[in-house]
């Protein structure tokens, strides 16, 4: 009779610890079935999240092949302009040198314009004399 108390007692205790664990076995699935849903929303808030920042990763990089390109075509006026200024203070240098020799040319002309107006008044003397 002994055992037979024992083996109802294992069957009851058994029969009891399966319950328990059941009910535990489902709170647990169900704890964890939240979590995967909770998981599933936050990768989804991600992934557009994502798309979202993709897009403005893109914008951003168009806007700095503009800005690059407005950069270059920037440089290569500034070039253009140097360039251009180099030219001109070329021009300014030669036409500095023929000014100076336009001056110098227009003293040695007015050295001989008062030579030759002292000379005519000289003659003017010995003729009116």
């Amino acid at each position: 009779m002994g055992i037979a108390l024992l083996s109802i007692g294992a069957i009851f205790g058994g029969g009891i610890s399966y319950f328990y664990f059941q009910k535990m076995n489902k709170e647990l699935k169900n704890k964890l079935d939240k979590a995967d849903k909770e998981l599933l929303e936050i990768e989804n808030k991600n992934s557009e999240r994502l798309k979202i920042l993709e897009g403005e990763l893109k914008s951003k990089d168009n806007e700095l092949k503009k800005l690059r390109g407005k950069n270059d075509s920037t440089e290569d006026r500034f070039d253009d302009l140097e360039f251009e200024v180099s030219k001109l203070k070329k021009v300014n240098h030669s036409l500095k040198e023929e000014n100076e020799q336009l001056t110098s040319s227009i003293r040695e002309y007015d050295m001989l314009y008062n030579a030759k107006k002292d000379e005519i008044e000289k003659l003017k003397n010995q003729i009116g004399q």
